[in-house]
């Protein structure tokens, strides 16, 4: 019992923070993935990407690590968000970083299609 019991402890807090670092991760791709949506019509701008970003993760209580970095060129839009995560076991990573590519919309006239 005196080696089964730390061994159990310490995988049940290796299950919770795993759960807490993938659940993490998936704020972030969403957060990057609603960023992106909102940066990409021809009228919207950095700032518009970059507050949608911050406000699925303030919807969800997350920790952003910085502000969401938004890149919009020509043909596309790059939304990058890091946020923290919580420690339980000591080394796991501080945060967790997604980014999401979505293109930019694009006005074709009539006669060029």
């Amino acid at each position: 019992m005196v080696f089964a019991v730390p061994v159990v402890v310490l995988l049940v807090m290796l299950c919770v923070q795993a759960a807490v670092w993938y659940h993490a991760a998936n704020i972030a791709q969403s957060a990057a993935a609603r960023g992106a949506a909102a940066g990409a019509p021809r009228d919207a701008g950095i700032g518009t990407a970059r507050a949608e970003a911050a406000q699925v993760v303030a919807d969800n209580r997350a920790t952003l690590v910085g502000s969401p970095v938004v890149a919009v060129d020509a043909d596309e839009v790059s939304v990058t968000v890091t946020l923290g995560v919580p420690h339980i076991v000591p080394f796991f990573p501080d945060s967790v970083s997604r980014t999401l590519i979505e293109p930019r919309e694009r006005f074709i006239p009539e006669n060029e299609r």
